[in-house]
């Protein structure tokens, strides 16, 4: 742990920087961290991919970058990896971490950038529902594009964003990577007892199948599945209050550039008023869903190919292979054009 020496700061809430490469982009999404000064930063780098030179450079310029930029009277909490864990377990053991110091507190990736606001309405919402065990999420990304859900200044889902986000250490505490319950969930019909449409419990149930069977393997999905198995909800602000940055092809999972998702435009709001109902609007869940199952079946193919891929060769040798997935991807995307 390190303490600055500089002004004091107001912004009690504990904050979880994950950073990689990309220092451009760090710097963009870290530089409203610094404008609201948080009193607990904790920073958690993944370490460079073996044989990846570029990693090397890249993951040491952040981290110099990070260092640099913290100018204010703060508690630093580090956990920098010197080999690489990959994006599922980096992610998930950090935020593990970050909750063995902390009850609560706001989650940021290197590539979603937040409005100020954002880190008001977390810090507020966190207050608000911290005793009310069924709230598991509090999302700062809306998927929406402009429509109003209730009649308040957020709504409630059945799905939690992870792009920029709080939650509290209860609530982690569900979660585990290899969806231990999954048969129990898929013999229960889980996914049908809440979804409607025929696309979105296909989806859904793909999607947790493809984690349990390792076919997939990505943190953010068993986070998602936990909060339909304990029946959770997530509070999810009407206007959107995050951006993500990090579409291209040196993304993880965001490597299809055109996704109606990359570069959302965010929005600062100031009032924060709790819709009168407390139900999940099924309407939005299906929206967003359906939007994510809206790839074309080409572009669909491809993603299938690049998950089996990834499960049976080395990672150095799929990082070489990704590129050439990438380009194919948007040749055939040029072509549909």
């Amino acid at each position: 742990m390190y303490r600055c020496d500089k002004s004091m700061t107001k912004f009690g809430t504990p904050i979880l920087f994950l950073i990689f490469n990309q220092p451009e982009k760090t710097r963009e999404t870290f530089s409203k961290i610094c404008e609201i000064k948080p009193s607990k930063l904790f920073i958690a780098a993944d370490g460079p991919r073996e044989g990846n030179e570029i990693d090397l450079d890249e993951c040491k310029e952040t981290r110099d970058l990070i260092e640099s930029m913290i100018d204010w009277d703060c508690e630093v909490y580090r956990r920098y990896q010197t080999q690489n864990l990959g994006c599922k377990s980096a992610v998930s053991s950090a935020i593990t971490w970050f909750f063995e110091h902390c009850d609560e507190g706001i989650i940021l990736e290197y590539d979603c950038v937040p409005s100020l606001s954002f880190f008001t309405f977390c810090e507020k919402m966190l207050t608000r529902y911290r005793n009310e065990s069924r709230v598991m999420s509090i999302s700062g990304t809306n998927y929406q594009f402009g429509k109003i859900y209730g009649d308040g200044d957020y709504y409630y889902s059945k799905i939690p964003s992870v792009w920029g986000w709080a939650t509290w250490r209860r609530a982690w505490n569900k979660w585990e990577g290899d969806l231990i319950y999954y048969p129990a969930a898929s013999k229960e019909n889980m996914v049908e007892r809440y979804f409607r449409s025929s696309k979105s419990i296909k989806f859904w149930n793909k999607k947790f199948y493809q984690i349990y069977h390792k076919i997939d393997d990505t943190w953010g999905l068993p986070w998602v599945f936990y909060c339909f198995f304990n029946d959770g909800i997530s509070v999810t602000p009407n206007r959107n209050l995050v951006t993500n940055i990090g579409f291209s092809k040196k993304g993880t999972h965001a490597i299809y550039e055109n996704d109606i998702h990359a570069n959302m435009e965010r929005f600062d709001i100031s009032e924060f008023n709790a819709p009168t109902f407390r139900f999940p609007f099924l309407e939005a869940d299906e929206f967003f869903t359906h939007d994510l199952a809206r790839l074309p079946m080409r572009i669909k193919l491809i993603e299938m190919l690049r998950a089996l891929v990834k499960k049976f060769v080395s990672p150095n040798q799929y990082l070489s292979l990704k590129v050439k997935f990438h380009a194919l991807k948007t040749k055939l995307q040029k072509h549909k054009n």
